[in-house]
């Protein structure tokens, strides 16, 4: 089982999900898939994508991923309206599902 720290994930938290999803598959694929490994069965839960009402982090190219700290300073997009004494995830995440 592996997690963050496990993964050496050295990039900024997005929500309470960390690391991104794109970062946990790069790794699953560096730690569990090089060439010569026999076929693996796993489950990888993906959070980042999953976490209602946060933004997803922005996907970059699968080069740059690295040890994670390619994340620091990007920010995930957010809606750019937000309803009186409402906060923005919610709807973000509404409009970025349809």
């Amino acid at each position: 089982m592996y997690g963050a720290r496990e993964l050496g994930y050295r990039g900024p938290l997005f929500s309470f999900s960390s690391p991104p999803d794109q970062y946990t598959l790069a790794a699953f694929q560096r730690i569990e898939r090089t060439p010569g490994h026999p076929p693996v069965m796993a489950e990888i839960p993906l959070l980042s994508s999953h976490v209602p009402w946060t933004p997803i982090p922005p996907l970059v190219d699968w080069d740059d991923v690295g040890d994670g700290s390619v994340y620091k300073g990007r920010r995930a997009p957010t809606a750019r309206r937000r309803a009186p004494g409402r906060g923005t995830g919610g709807r973000w995440s509404t409009r970025y599902a349809r």
